[in-house]
C-alpha cells in the first residue's frame, strides 16, 4: 500500500484511504494482517507486498470455499493498493476449549478434512491452532497464510 496513511496519537487509530472512504486500523494481529473498521463494521484486512501474493491468496481462498473449507467470506478486494477486507469473525480458537477439554470430536475430523481438502488443492496451511475459530459450531480456517503444497510441510 502507498504510504498515506494518517496517523492519530490520541485514538491509536491508523486511516487507510479506499475508495474515497476510510479503513481504519484497530489492531495489528501479525505480520500484513490488521482488524479494520470500514464503514460502520469490523472487518479482517490482510495486505500484501506484491501482486503475486495477492492473487495467490485470491485463488487459494477460492479454490479451497469450493472444495468445501469454511473460510472468511472475502468482501473487498483491492489490486491496487494490495489489500484484501474479509469476515471478522469473533470467538474463541479451538484451542481454548482444548485447554478445558471440551472440543468435541468433530472438530478433530473437520481439521484432517481441511487437510486432507487443501492437500487435494495443492495448498499447504497455516495449522496453528491461532489460525482457527469456532463459529455457529463450525471450524472455520481464517486464511492467514497459504503456499504451495509440500510433503515435508504436510499435516496428516
Amino acid at each position: 500500500m502507498e504510504n498515506r496513511y494518517r496517523i492519530h496519537q490520541d485514538t491509536a487509530v491508523i486511516e487507510v484511504p479506499y475508495k474515497k472512504k476510510v479503513i481504519e486500523i484497530i489492531e495489528q494481529l501479525g505480520e500484513k494482517s490488521y482488524r479494520v473498521t470500514f464503514k460502520g463494521k469490523t472487518y479482517f484486512m490482510k495486505k500484501f507486498d506484491n501482486k503475486n501474493e495477492f492473487i495467490n491468496y485470491i485463488d487459494c481462498s477460492k479454490y479451497l470455499k469450493n472444495s468445501g473449507v469454511l473460510l472468511p467470506k472475502i468482501y473487498f478486494k483491492d489490486k491496487k493498493q494490495l489489500f484484501v477486507l474479509s469476515e471478522f469473525i469473533k470467538g474463541e480458537s479451538p484451542l481454548l476449549y482444548l485447554s478445558k477439554g471440551h472440543l468435541d470430536e468433530a472438530y478433530y475430523k473437520s481439521i484432517f478434512n481441511i487437510a486432507f481438502r487443501s492437500k487435494i488443492e495443492g495448498i499447504n496451511l497455516n495449522f496453528s491452532p491461532e489460525n482457527f475459530k469456532l463459529k455457529n459450531g463450525k471450524l472455520v480456517y481464517l486464511n492467514i497464510q497459504f503456499e504451495k503444497y509440500s510433503e515435508d510441510r504436510n499435516f496428516v
